[in-house]
């Protein structure tokens, strides 16, 4: 089975479980899954993730099927005045 590693910075750390160490998860995916259904598998809202990175800093999209050992970094999407 693939295996990822989810980095979430900044408040998209929530959506991981209590405990979860420099708020980032390995998670196990299903044959064929795309980012997109991981992300919503986890309950990350699409609107609360502003960009999404792997491990080379190129930018990823919610169709981008993740490779094992993988490590995608979700950016939030932040407001202020």
């Amino acid at each position: 089975m693939t295996k990822v590693t989810i980095a979430c910075h900044a408040h998209l750390g929530r959506y991981l479980p209590n405990g979860a160490p420099h708020l980032e998860r390995a998670v196990e995916l299903q044959p064929g899954e795309t980012l997109g259904e991981v992300l919503l598998r986890l309950g990350v809202p699409a609107a609360e993730v502003l960009v999404m990175l792997d491990g080379a800093g190129r930018r990823l999209d919610r169709d981008h099927r993740p490779v094992d050992g993988e490590r995608i970094e979700l950016l939030p999407a932040l407001s202020g005045g």
